[in-house]
């Protein structure tokens, strides 16, 4: 039986609210001669039908006001039209990973030109299915999965079970397909050849000390260090690293303290660190990049206007999810497609805070 749906529809006397039974596919064929297969196809996004023809369909269900019905689509594709987005991120700990929103919108970018919906998946839906809480993956909402966040063996193992479909976007997690990720070891090279040009005698690596939540350090930390330490080895330069909780104390400012001056480059390996050595360099009335060096190894968008002076590593995270999600697209668009995994590069942003070479 037919709903009744109230809508703004075109009237003689103008658009007016009126209630009406739900467009059909029946009644859109109808409408522009079509067999309803053939309009079926281009509502669907199937088929090989002309451009004009689905230009002519489109417009036809759009002046008839049609909704598509996800359910009923879902019953005959067999798909949901949605991607799932792994994050880190929980109500208890919702800034964890702030820079992941930049990931996000270019997924959304690209999935929602494909006519997906994205939606995000917390850590705990993947925890929570392991005991069958989780409606997500127990009633297979999701057409694919990209998951943004390190993850336990388990869970990776896990991952793999639940979800047929699953990319790896900038994770700990690299096999010969379906996995995107930054090149950190170069990263790595750039910022210390950029510390030896410069003339620097020390290199002190400002790292992550350890993951909230128990999840294993990302990749990229120990993949940065090794690349500035290799650097530093050629170039007869000191190479040391400075482990940092997420959380302040006057013991680490103590300590960090100790390695500002001029001689000395400190590189972090987020700008949320390069901000804390900014602020306790400014406690002590110091300057970056006259009194010491500073540099990032992963700045962000908005990081760019808001402190342009930082020197360091630039990194499209759009471009990241964008990417991702074409990859996603590629494998639910292709019999047992395997896109090969890929390596993004950063460029380096001069800014104020290294000495220039």
């Amino acid at each position: 039986m037919s709903s009744l749906a109230t809508t703004l529809v075109p009237t003689p006397k103008g658009y007016g609210m009126v209630a009406r039974r739900d467009v059909t596919v029946k009644q859109i064929a109808t409408a522009v001669g079509l067999s309803q297969p053939a309009v079926s196809q281009v509502l669907n996004g199937t088929g090989r039908i002309s451009p004009e023809t689905r230009q002519r369909v489109l417009a036809a269900a759009e002046s008839l006001g049609y909704r598509p019905n996800a359910a009923a689509r879902a019953v005959v594709t067999r798909k949901t039209l949605q991607v799932g987005v792994l994050v880190l991120n929980s109500p208890a700990d919702p800034f964890t990973f702030p820079h992941t929103y930049y990931t996000i919108l270019g997924m959304n970018m690209a999935l929602e030109a494909a006519g997906y919906v994205l939606c995000l998946v917390r850590l705990g839906d993947v925890e929570q299915s392991i005991e069958g809480h989780s409606r997500v993956f127990r009633e297979h909402v999701l057409d694919g999965v990209i998951v943004t966040t390190q993850l336990p063996d388990h869970l990776v193992k896990r991952m793999d079970e639940l979800s047929r479909v699953c990319v790896w976007a900038d994770t700990d997690v690299w096999r010969t397909s379906r996995c995107i990720r930054r090149d950190e070891q170069a990263v790595g090279r750039e910022i210390g050849k950029r510390v030896a040009q410069a003339g620097y005698s020390k290199l002190v690596f400002l790292t992550e000390q350890h993951s909230p939540n128990g999840i294993p350090l990302h990749y990229s930390h120990s993949a940065r260090g090794r690349g500035m330490a290799n650097i530093c080895r050629d170039s007869k330069i000191k190479f040391e690293t400075l482990r940092h909780s997420w959380h302040w104390t006057a013991d680490f400012s103590n300590e960090l303290c100790e390695h500002l001056s001029p001689d000395v480059a400190i590189i972090a390996t987020d700008t949320f660190r390069a901000r804390i050595v900014q602020q306790t360099a400014a406690v002590n009335k110091l300057l970056p990049g006259k009194d010491f060096g500073l540099a990032s190894c992963d700045t962000v968008g908005d990081v760019v206007h808001t402190w342009p002076d930082l020197s360091g590593m630039l990194f499209d995270r759009v471009e990241l999810g964008k990417r991702s999600a074409e990859m996603m697209l590629s494998i639910l668009g292709g019999r047992d497609y395997e896109p090969a995994s890929a390596v993004l590069s950063s460029q380096w942003h001069a800014g104020s805070t290294l000495r220039q070479s």
